[in-house]
């Protein structure tokens, strides 16, 4: 049903992916114009691409609640979300940290404490990383539960 725990994480995973295109801490996307500027498109597709992996990632959390019907099909949605989840995480630490020139460890620290502080928006996949997974957790929790009752009629 709706009202389970699994769908209160699910939604809480798709509302942090909009709220992270929306908070003005988060760099997730610049903007884009018409009309279309390559030079700028080029320099912005970072942003746009990761942009696009949250909102997508959101979009099919928030799909995930109304598969309520058949769990199987549920957790297989969620586990997609999740993997696009990933390949955010690991395409915005390939594109947005900065490797050139930190070989100095006051530097990375500095960085890290940037990017804590400044951009904390930028974690959000992370919790909703995080919530996915709790949801998955519940739904097969609910899952075993169907079947054992099944297995008592």
């Amino acid at each position: 049903m709706i009202q389970r725990i699994q769908s209160i994480f699910l939604v809480l995973a798709a509302g942090l992916g909009i709220a992270a295109l929306f908070l003005p801490l988060s760099h997730f996307y610049e903007g884009f114009q018409l009309p279309v500027d390559v030079a700028k498109l080029t320099k912005d597709y970072p942003f746009m691409l990761a942009g696009g992996l949250l909102k997508v990632a959101a979009l099919i959390s928030l799909i995930g609640i109304f598969l309520y019907k058949n769990r199987k099909h549920q957790i297989n949605v969620v586990r997609i979300a999740q993997l696009l989840l990933v390949v955010l995480i690991g395409f915005a630490i390939y594109m947005f940290y900065p490797y050139e020139g930190l070989k100095d460890t006051s530097k990375i620290v500095a960085n890290a404490q940037q990017y804590v502080t400044k951009y904390w928006a930028c974690w959000m996949p992370l919790a909703m990383l995080l919530f996915n997974a709790l949801a998955i957790r519940f739904i097969k929790k609910d899952d075993r539960l169907v079947r054992s009752s099944d297995r008592l009629r």
